[in-house]
């Protein structure tokens, strides 16, 4: 079996640009700090909700590209 590795990319987002929302939902402090640290540096803006219900209302209102949840 042979793993692949992901390259790091850069992503850069051209001034004007909508950057792509990512919601977080994840109610351990210090997880929530790491990944929205990692989301906002590949150029992503970040939301996040503290509980599973939170987490569906912002999903509906808000529509993010992807939702990162435990």
């Amino acid at each position: 079996m042979r793993w692949l590795t992901p390259q790091p990319q850069q992503q850069q987002i051209e001034e004007g640009a909508l950057a792509k929302l990512v919601l977080v939902a994840e109610d351990e402090r210090n997880l929530v700090e790491a990944l929205s640290f990692l989301m906002q540096r590949a150029g992503y803006e970040v939301s996040v909700a503290q509980d599973g219900p939170t987490a569906v209302a912002m999903a509906r209102a808000l529509r993010p590209d992807l939702v990162l949840l435990d």
